[in-house]
């Protein structure tokens, strides 16, 4: 078995969550600047402070990953790269970005740049790794949906480095990519300003059978017994999800982490992880079991840790069948349903509360001082050396594992004419509490009867602790980028990939539909279907070529079914929605589509804009018209109502309804796995000058003639639509 152990990466929002992890023993830490990070609520950090912050952890020998992981306009990409630019400078060890515009200018402008592919990018079969791998990335960030089957098929196949998030909250949506909140408010989640409308309750219906609750509301990720699984599937960084988060969670989740790398946990840690933060007590996403249900409907906060039940209530005050301590914070639950609350001031098993709280009720531990256990202040052990002798210089050495500092006063030492000084004397001078050091042992070698000035000692011990300070600095060695870069074009002409023409493109989901195609029309008719089976795609027959809208997930045994239709030639061409397409679609013709979230112009190949999109981008296919998939899911919503796969037809009727009453169909779609795509409730529709990208899925066939002409002529529709972000602005 190999010694190897992988990265424990931690999230750092804040200067007290920096310190937190450095003192829990991560290996590495990512965090954001003030501007173009994913996490836009956290306190984060601005270039002015970021070389501190930077020195700070790279003198505990701790790796910073920088987070540049939005998605950029092209009026943003000047100041984005200038930033990162500096960032680097000053010391960075990576950048993180989902931005293929970004990857292409960073590339140019700094060419021994070292990137990481952001999970938003959607990395999740071995194929897409070998794309990001070609482009120049050193390291992709796996989506959260990858099953171990895949990351084994990634490692065996591809030499890039694998990040994978271990724990923390899960997104409902398939790498994060969401359009919920953008195409709501404005406010982007691929922007890092999601408004987390998907912790908010719904009413789920599938074939009549309703469920209300937080229908999209995940339980948080736990692979604490899976790291070995992990490690011997070639992770090489086991990342924790949490930048939003208090430093005591930061604390307890990389201490956790970190000793189980060394098999020295104990019964209370996953208590303790449970304190941190805990939605629905954990689930391993998508890991063995590629369409598992990830939903926990009834508490979309925390429900903490299990501590017992009500004994007795008289409306006022309850009893417990536990003891708590003073400080900690509990919820009541009742059928799983949060129904009250208390924050616990005396330590025992009595307590006042909010709410409607009755004998029986569940009692979970949601904070609790204990966590600050975790934190420690960072510290290097050091051992101090000082001499002091007569008619020489006070010199002081201090020495670490990793460096040496040393200084000497340019004050000779005298004789003592008064008080004689000894080294118990020197010893009261040598504070280092307000420093990253803590003395292990202080050898001195002195004479006696001496006299130094307080003012010299402080002097010499600041010089020694300043020269220890570089040499760690100076220690530590940024890891060299050697990776040749190629451009997204390039790589895509060396798959022998033809590019496709700019051109309108009119997108069905049934055959029955490509009646409604105008005989006059030149544009492309794509085909976005509810099955990736080739015998049912060969129904798809038209007198013009079609396209086919290639799904952002392909898991392995996904990725069979599609080469076989590849290999059929049915199609004239593909839409191609995440990278791995680019390699599966050698010597194919292809075009960019939406899904992989082109903002600006710096990808220069023809591509479809994304619908979140507030103006139009050269080169590219207007997002105009559809009922815009506004998340992917990889779990099966009929499990969430405990409906097996058993009876299903793969055409079920599923929508979803919020609290204002607005409906969101869901569209089922499977290959060898099924899928699930949530639809916006209303059509985008934007008549935009250039050439337009028009969805009629799930428009309602009775509609389609008269909307389609009048979309194809730009005037105005007789339903209800949204103009999405055109007119408001996309923020």
């Amino acid at each position: 078995m190999s010694d190897f152990l992988p990265e424990i990466l931690a999230p750092v929002g804040n200067g007290a969550a920096l310190k937190a992890a450095i003192g829990s023993g991560a290996d590495a830490v990512y965090l954001g600047l003030n501007k173009y990070n994913a996490r836009a609520k956290a306190d984060n950090f601005s270039i002015d402070n970021i070389e501190e912050v930077l020195d700070y952890a790279h003198l505990f020998g701790v790796k910073v990953y920088i987070t540049m992981n939005t998605l950029l306009k092209d009026a943003e990409l000047p100041e984005a790269v200038s930033f990162t630019k500096e960032v680097w400078k000053k010391g960075a060890d990576a950048i993180i970005i989902q931005d293929l515009g970004f990857a292409e200018r960073l590339k140019n402008e700094i060419p021994d740049i070292v990137l990481h592919a952001s999970t938003q990018m959607g990395i999740h079969n071995y194929q897409g790794a070998i794309f990001a791998r070609k482009l120049g990335f050193k390291r992709v960030i796996l989506s959260r949906e990858t099953t171990l089957e895949d990351i084994r098929q990634i490692r065996a196949n591809s030499s890039v480095e694998l990040e994978f998030f271990v724990h923390g909250a899960l997104c409902v949506a398939f790498s994060g990519n969401c359009y919920l909140s953008s195409l709501a408010s404005g406010y982007s989640g691929n922007r890092g300003k999601c408004m987390q409308l998907c912790r908010k309750k719904y009413i789920l219906e599938v074939d009549g059978i309703k469920k209300e609750g937080y229908c999209l509301s995940t339980k948080d990720l736990n692979m604490l017994d899976c790291l070995n699984e992990l490690k011997d599937a070639g992770i090489t960084s086991f990342k924790i999800e949490g930048r939003l988060r208090r430093p005591e969670y930061v604390a307890t989740v990389v201490d956790v982490y970190k000793r189980a790398l060394k098999h020295r946990t104990d019964k209370k840690d996953m208590d303790h992880l449970k304190l941190a933060f805990n939605r629905g007590d954990f689930c391993h996403a998508h890991l063995f079991e590629p369409t598992s249900d990830t939903i926990y409907p009834y508490v979309q906060n925390s429900i903490g840790l299990e501590a017992g039940t009500v004994v007795n209530s008289d409306g006022k005050a309850v009893t417990l069948s536990c003891k708590l301590k003073a400080g900690d914070g509990i919820k009541f639950l009742r059928n799983n349903i949060e129904v009250g609350s208390a924050s616990i001031r005396n330590d025992g098993n009595k307590t006042g509360f909010s709410g409607e709280v009755v004998k029986g009720d569940k009692v979970r531990i949601t904070n609790s001082p204990i966590l600050q256990n975790f934190i420690r202040e960072p510290k290097i052990p050091v051992d101090v050396i000082v001499s002091a002798f007569i008619g020489k210089p006070l010199d002081i050495s201090i020495i670490s594992e990793q460096g040496v500092g040393k200084a000497s006063s340019e004050f000779i030492i005298e004789k003592s004419k008064t008080a004689d000084m000894y080294s118990c004397d020197i010893e009261r001078q040598l504070r280092f509490n307000d420093t990253e050091f803590v003395v292990r042992n202080t050898i001195f070698n002195c004479d006696d009867n001496f006299f130094i000035p307080k003012s010299i000692i402080n002097e010499v011990r600041r010089n020694a602790i300043a020269s220890l300070k570089t040499a760690l600095k100076n220690n530590y060695l940024r890891e060299e980028n050697h990776d040749i870069y190629e451009s997204f074009g390039n790589e895509i002409r060396k798959n022998g990939i033809e590019l496709l023409e700019i051109k309108d493109i009119i997108q069905i989901d049934s055959p029955e539909k490509l009646r409604f195609i105008p005989r006059n029309y030149c544009g492309y008719v794509a085909v976005n279907p509810d099955r990736f089976d080739l015998s049912y795609l060969k129904k798809f027959v038209f007198s013009k070529p079609l396209l086919l809208n290639l799904p952002p997930i392909a898991r392995n045994k996904d990725l069979n079914k599609l080469r076989e239709i590849v290999d059929s030639e049915l199609f004239f061409g593909y839409i191609v929605n995440n990278l791995y397409g680019l390699e599966l679609l050698k010597t194919k013709r292809v075009i960019l589509g939406w899904q992989m979230n082109f903002l600006n112009s710096a990808v220069t190949e023809p591509k479809i804009s994304s619908p979140e999109a507030d103006t139009e981008i050269s080169n590219s296919i207007e997002y105009s018209f559809g009922y815009v998939p506004l998340m992917t899911f990889s779990h099966c919503p009929r499990k969430s109502l405990n409906l097996s796969c058993n009876n299903c037809n793969k055409n079920y009727k599923a929508h979803l309804t919020d609290e204002m009453q607005l409906t969101f169909n869901l569209k089922h779609y499977s290959l060898t796995y099924c899928y699930a795509q949530l639809l916006n409730c209303l059509p985008i529709y934007n008549a935009v000058s250039k050439n337009k990208f028009i969805d009629l899925s799930g428009t309602d066939n009775d509609l389609i003639p008269e909307l389609l002409s009048l979309i194809l002529s730009g005037e105005k529709l007789p339903i209800a639509t949204t103009k999405g972000n055109h007119k408001r602005g996309l923020d």
